[in-house]
């Protein structure tokens, strides 16, 4: 066809009036409400198609237009040229950067004489048209719920340091109903993302087939078009509530046209009427938020004849699953559990124990804001209050291997009664013991070594044994045990029993003390 374009029932009309009633260009022109040039070039084209009144009256729009431009196409080399490349340039525009001039500019290098830039956008954008193909979809209800994240944010200034801070704006809605939930979150992060969702749960007061969500990396590890990854946090999530996670496809926001759309209108209802607002918090966004989204939810919707919220009275709220207690956000970490049989939780740098059994494995690590598990192979082995002391350890005793026991054990009030059991001396020589010791860890191991001496001597000896040490004053564990080795306390012993003496005799050989006397004197 030439210059312009006229629907199928104009051409139509022009073969009748010209065929049928025999009229003139002119005249056929001023009756159809164009130029008699134009009536001219368009009943040209249909003599050169062999396109006559009778025939075109028969065919349906599409035919009568592929066969007016089908013949054209093949009379111009220049179009079958470009539409051998158009499948390229359709894909090279989805890449980073590329543009239809720079596609233009490489299609004028490999055909000089093909088409202007302008003739060249026209036909991508006709083929893409032609080409376009659209489904209805009839959501069941109670089946979908698609939430996604507004591109726009909302802003809210800091009080004290007057400081504008972003919020980003969580969207929501059902997709037989499109009952809408909107809210603001710090972030796109894990823990907001996952409180958002839980939040919208509770406000419609029951549980989905399924969430369908785009893929965001707080719901999605490792997108893919056929079967994406979904993040554990979210995927634990889902467990939790008994229902499925839909990832739409990377790229196809048609498979969630439904939040789409109601991002759209949050912009409209929402955001618009917001837009002159100054906020000093989350909070009052979201105070203000909830009150436009009850107007909009309430709003009459054309077509209908309901507001949304009737709607979902009546679709999606009889069929949703019960609720049940709600999600305490968690997170997740993978680690492995070192030769010390603990795990290190990188975001607190605080360590925690599992059984001793399960050192050098890998662990599943699940912690929320108060408490942390750890699971080896699906089973769960441990389980501990959290902790955000740094570089500290949280360990349980029954996870300790039984040779690491005996730190247990020090302690000084047990010590001084395992040497009570011993003897007096011994609970005397371990009291001067921890007194005397630079560091009580030093005394706890000195006293261990002095009472582990029962296992080879009686305790009468030992007890022994620590009397002489005192009386010599020195008191140590390695002094005690040569003492013992030596059996020097034996003789100590002996030479303090008490000696029974008598009145010496009077004999010509003894002096006595006077004779000294005397001999000093002369």
């Amino acid at each position: 066809m030439a210059k312009g374009r006229i629907t199928m029932e104009k051409l139509r009309e022009i073969l009748r009036l010209k065929q049928e009633c025999k009229l003139v260009n002119r005249a056929i022109g001023k009756a159809i409400g164009i130029s008699h040039t134009a009536v001219g070039e368009r009943l040209a084209a249909c003599a050169e198609r062999g396109i006559h009144y009778n025939m075109a009256a028969l065919l349906p729009d599409s035919e009568l237009q592929e066969l007016l431009s089908a013949e054209k196409r093949d009379d111009d080399p220049r179009l079958k040229i470009l539409h051998e490349k158009i499948d390229y340039i359709l894909k090279e525009l989805t890449r980073t950067g590329v543009t239809r001039h720079l596609l233009w500019e490489e299609y004028r290098i490999e055909h000089s004489g093909g088409y202007g830039y302008s003739q060249f956008c026209q036909h991508i954008l006709q083929y893409k048209k032609d080409s376009k193909l659209e489904m209805h979809v009839d959501h069941k209800a109670g089946d979908k719920l698609f939430v996604d994240f507004t591109g726009e944010r909302m802003e809210y200034v800091d009080l004290l340091t007057g400081e504008i801070i972003p919020v980003e704006i969580f969207v929501a809605t059902l997709g037989a109903s499109s009952f809408t939930y909107v809210e603001a979150c710090a972030n796109q992060k894990i823990p907001c993302f996952i409180q958002a969702c839980s939040n919208v749960l509770h406000y419609i007061g029951g549980v989905p087939n399924a969430i369908v969500t785009d893929c965001l990396k707080s719901a999605v590890t490792k997108a893919d078009r056929y079967e994406s990854i979904i993040n554990k946090t979210f995927a634990d999530f889902g467990r939790h509530y008994g229902c499925a996670i839909l990832p739409a496809r990377p790229r196809k926001p048609k498979d969630k046209a439904t939040v789409e759309g109601a991002v759209r209108i949050a912009y409209q209802q929402i955001f618009a009427r917001l837009r002159n607002r100054t906020f000093h918090s989350i909070v009052q966004i979201n105070q203000a938020m909830r009150e436009e989204l009850f107007a909009y939810n309430d709003r009459i919707m054309k077509g209908y004849g309901k507001s949304r919220h009737e709607r979902f009275l009546e679709l999606d709220k009889p069929v949703l699953r019960p609720l049940s207690t709600r999600y305490e956000v968690k997170e997740y970490q993978r680690c492995r559990a070192g030769a010390q049989y603990h795990v290190f939780l990188s975001c607190d740098k605080h360590s925690y124990s599992v059984p001793h059994e399960y050192r050098n494995r890998t662990m599943d690590v699940w912690y929320t804001a108060s408490h942390v598990e750890i699971y080896c192979e699906n089973r769960r082995i441990a389980m501990h209050p959290r902790s955000y002391k740094k570089y500290d350890f949280t360990t349980v005793k029954e996870h300790k291997h039984p040779n690491h026991l005996y730190l247990e054990q020090w302690n000084a009030d047990k010590l001084i009664a395992r040497a009570d059991v011993i003897g007096a001396y011994v609970r005397d020589c371990v009291e001067i013991i921890l007194n005397r010791a630079e560091h009580p860890e030093n005394g706890f191991r000195s006293c261990n070594g002095l009472l582990s001496l029962k296992s080879k001597y009686p305790n009468a000896d030992i007890n022994k044994a620590c009397a002489h040490a005192i009386a010599i004053d020195s008191v140590t564990c390695t002094s005690v045990r040569n003492i013992l080795t030596s059996r020097v306390h034996d003789h100590a012993q002996s030479n303090t029993d008490p000696v029974l003496t008598l009145p010496l005799p009077d004999h010509e050989n003894i002096r006595g003390a006077d004779y000294y006397t005397m001999e000093l004197l002369n």
